[in-house]
């Protein structure tokens, strides 16, 4: 799994965004994969519970920022990020009330 938020668009940095209206009677967000995973962008979701589990590695790539109600890692699952190019998207998450 390799997967990247699109830098332009309507959207720019959102990998994964869930209505924030929806309520908390949903299903949790899941997240396996592999050492050789790759996921790149901001991953909402502010009503459900994230689990991330397996060997799924975090973001190599610019960054990842996870928002959600609750985070579970489970497994031998990690996640590192790298910030250093992480000014769009704050400027991402103003624009969406993220604070």
């Amino acid at each position: 799994m390799n997967l990247q938020a699109l830098k332009g668009g309507d959207y720019p940095g959102i990998l994964f965004f869930q209505d924030r209206n929806l309520g908390t009677a949903i299903a949790p967000s899941i997240i396996n994969g592999s050492r050789n995973s790759k996921l790149e962008g901001i991953l909402y979701f502010p009503a459900s519970n994230l689990t991330w589990s397996g060997s799924a590695g975090g973001a190599e790539g610019a960054y990842l920022a996870i928002i959600a109600d609750t985070v579970n890692i489970t497994g031998s699952a990690t996640i590192a990020s790298n910030f250093g190019s992480l000014q769009r998207w704050v400027e991402v998450a103003a624009l969406m009330g993220i604070q």
